[in-house]
């Protein structure tokens, strides 16, 4: 009996968001707005370089691009160089309510990293540490929904 129960509960360990399962983990929220999320587990540097998906999730209504409202906008392959605290964005895409593509472009050159969340990015990637406000939200195809009901149930921070 005890094997069994020590192995469920080493079995539901393992499932929680942030012990091993992919996911996706708020680093900062502007207003009731948006919220920024890196994927979760955090990537360890190879080479000094750690490289990650980071994404906007907006609120609806929240954001238009030429007219068109903007659900999220993904940085499919942002870099931070830890020794030298830049970043290169890398690819953009912003995408439509419907997950259609409004508009990419792609940035490869390092630069100062600036803003609270590529800071904290920073932080976990580079050094292990992570805001103790942190939420993480398990991955899967409705994780970018329940990302929009967080926004809108958490105060900014």
């Amino acid at each position: 009996m005890g094997a069994v129960l020590g192995g469920a509960l080493l079995a539901a360990c393992a499932s929680m968001p942030g012990a091993g399962d992919a996911g996706w983990r708020k680093l900062t929220q502007v207003e009731k707005r948006f919220a920024i999320f890196m994927d979760d587990p955090a990537p360890e540097p190879v080479d000094g370089l750690a490289t990650f998906r980071l994404v906007y999730i907006y609120a609806p209504g929240a954001v238009k691009h030429e007219g068109q409202e903007v659900s999220w906008q993904e940085y499919s392959a942002m870099t931070i160089n830890c020794a030298e605290d830049t970043v290169k964005v890398g690819p953009r895409t912003r995408y439509a309510p419907d997950g259609s593509v409004i508009a990419s472009d792609d940035t490869q050159e390092f630069v100062a990293i600036i803003g609270p969340a590529i800071v904290r990015a920073a932080d976990l990637s580079c050094r292990g540490v992570a805001a103790p406000e942190q939420v993480i939200l398990p991955d899967g195809a409705d994780w970018r929904e329940a990302a929009r009901a967080n926004i809108a149930a958490s105060e900014p921070f």
